[in-house]
């Protein structure tokens, strides 16, 4: 053993120095194990007179086919080929999972040189025709929707139908400029509803200058321009368009126009807890704000909107009873339209505007 264990230390140094060396090493290691053989041509092996083992003899290699890599990638792909105009021969397979890691790396790098991307179909395409693409589709979108408002918030076809039957109904009960005595209408100046301080600062918050598109008086103001003040102030800024019924979303919608937002929120919130007293606003107390909205539409999908309204007609005429002028005078008592106005929003009237539109 000892001396086999020096013909190991001496193949280790051979092989420093070199391969072939250490291979010639290798034999005689193999002749001092096993003996000198002479095994006959026919035999199919031998065994050696100092050992069992049998060494059989080793096969005739096999000439491997030549892999044609035509076959097994496709055609090499052209530098900058345009695949608009010419077929791209890796596309059939271009998903495969099974195409050798190299090839799909090539690949990858062959079609990132010509500024191609993987479009929503996951085909390659090229990067400017892709984004040509995205611009007509977007385009075409926003071709069918409503324009953006003034603030742009981007409404929807529906949305933008309910707003303006909406808003029609309610013009018919607004004049066209007023400025009544402050005991009468602490508004002030008003358009067809909308006062003068209340433009103002609609004006200033959106950034709208002086001039012939939005002018600085309230009075000049046009047909046009009065849709998109109640369109961006008060309908979709108050996000009255998450309100599912039509009914209850339009008296909302009209109570803005008539009182202020903590006026409608208060009368709304007790009206709503006449119909569902479990329900939880949240606090601040009057503020009209998502809870208010899942409220309503819990209430029509209860089915108890009739009742409901009229509820919020009960509240709403209570509240506008209690509104005094600066001097302490019951500012109802010059305006005795309001009360025609409200009770028209409810359901049990004949009379109610709620015949003019479908729910």
């Amino acid at each position: 053993m000892a001396h086999i264990q020096g013909i190991a230390q001496d193949l280790i140094q051979k092989a420093g120095n070199g391969l072939g060396q250490a291979v010639t090493g290798l034999e005689g290691v193999v002749k001092e194990l096993l003996g000198d053989f002479n095994p006959a041509p026919q035999s199919p092996g031998f065994r050696s007179a100092k050992s069992n083992y049998q060494i059989l003899p080793q096969p005739e290699p096999q000439p491997q086919p030549q892999q044609n890599t035509e076959e097994a990638y496709g055609p090499p792909m052209p530098l900058f080929q345009n695949p608009t105009t010419q077929p791209n021969p890796t596309q059939p397979e271009q998903n495969s999972l099974f195409k050798p890691l190299g090839q799909r790396l090539w690949e990858i790098e062959e079609r990132e040189a010509r500024a191609e991307i993987l479009d929503e179909n996951n085909n390659w395409v090229q990067e400017k025709e892709q984004i040509a693409i995205d611009q007509t589709e977007s385009k075409a979108i926003d071709e069918t929707l409503p324009p953006k408002t003034v603030s742009g918030k981007q409404p929807t076809v529906e949305a933008e139908t309910d707003f303006d039957k909406s808003l029609s109904i309610i013009l018919e009960k607004e004049g066209g400029f007023s400025n009544r005595p402050p005991k009468e209408d602490p508004g002030g100046r008003t358009m067809r509803g909308i006062t003068q301080t209340t433009y103002d600062n609609w004006r200033k918050k959106n950034k709208l200058g002086d001039g012939a598109d939005w002018p600085e008086d309230v009075a000049q103001l046009n047909d046009s321009q009065i849709r998109e003040f109640y369109r961006d102030e008060i309908y979709y800024n108050k996000k009255l368009d998450e309100i599912k019924d039509s009914k209850i979303r339009h008296v909302t919608f009209d109570g803005y126009t008539m009182s202020s937002p903590q006026g409608v929120a208060k009368y709304t919130s007790e009206a709503i807890k006449d119909v569902l007293p479990e329900v939880d606003l949240g606090k601040p107390e009057n503020v009209f704000g998502p809870s208010y909205r899942k409220a309503l539409n819990r209430i029509s999908e209860e089915n108890l909107t009739d009742e409901f309204l009229e509820k919020l007609a009960d509240k709403r005429t209570a509240y506008l009873k209690t509104l005094k002028n600066q001097e302490g005078e019951f500012i109802y008592k010059h305006n005795p339209g309001w009360f025609t106005r409200v009770d028209k929003q409810r359901p049990g009237n004949p009379n109610n505007i709620f015949q003019k539109f479908d729910n």
